[in-house]
């Protein structure tokens, strides 16, 4: 390959890739997914499975793309109680 050829090739690999977030939230995608079947495996119907794996997704990921989550929950404790 010719230099001009080599040069347009490498241009459009990302060198940096560790400080890429979607190459960060890509590879955390994985690692979750499989750590989340391990947890599947080893914890088989128990309810709380969803809520486990919510936040393996969601804390790592909104800390990943640099995201602030602010619930308000104040009118819901607000609700009269059930019977």
């Amino acid at each position: 390959m010719h230099n001009r050829t080599l040069r347009r090739v490498l241009s459009g690999v990302n060198h940096n890739a560790v400080s890429d977030p979607h190459a960060l939230l890509g590879l955390h995608f994985v690692l979750v997914g499989i750590l989340g079947v391990l947890i599947g495996l080893c914890r088989p119907f128990n309810p709380d499975n969803s809520r486990v794996f919510a936040r393996l997704y969601g804390w790592p990921a909104t800390w990943l793309m640099r995201l602030q989550v602010q619930a308000e929950v104040g009118p819901l404790f607000d609700q009269p109680r059930a019977a």
